[in-house]
């Protein structure tokens, strides 16, 4: 935003001098700059409420496909799958595990000199907060999808 005394003055026909003193007086160089931050703060707000809005949005949704994905899954015969079916399957679910627990999926190399430049904090509290209900479902059903006998052979 472009802000200026001689702007200011000539779009309410004053002169340049007079508002130059009333900036100088009210201190409005400050307070635009405060004024500034304010918005900039309470859109950083908006964005992080409207984050987490989105966060809930895509855990229902994925709940949804989970289930409708399960109900599919329930009516496939094992011995109907080729061998190329269950190894992939089997890599997935490995994947998908081991993204719920919080690992990495792939192998990654870091090579390090072994000096420290930066610390990054990493707050676990957003995370927790993100799939929150995704957990308090899970406990709600035992750990099971919907009350279904996942893992059990019967």
């Amino acid at each position: 935003m472009d802000r200026s005394i001689r702007k200011v003055a000539e779009k309410l026909n004053k002169s340049y001098q007079l508002l130059a003193r009333w900036s100088a007086q009210y201190d409005w160089v400050h307070r635009a700059n405060e004024y500034d931050a304010e918005m900039d703060r309470l859109q950083l707000l908006q964005d992080e409420k409207e984050r987490k809005a989105m966060g809930k949005r895509h855990a229902k949704s994925a709940m949804l496909l989970q289930s409708k994905a399960l109900e599919r899954l329930k009516t496939i015969k094992p011995e109907d799958l080729e061998p190329k079916e269950v190894i992939k399957w089997f890599v997935e679910a490995v994947k998908i595990e081991r993204l719920s627990r919080g690992e990495t999926t792939d192998k990654a190399e870091v090579a390090h000199s072994g000096e420290i430049k930066e610390r990054h904090e990493h707050d676990i509290t957003e995370r927790v907060e993100r799939y929150a209900e995704v957990y308090a479902k899970l406990a709600r059903s035992g750990g099971n999808d919907e009350g279904t006998n996942e893992g059990n052979d019967n």
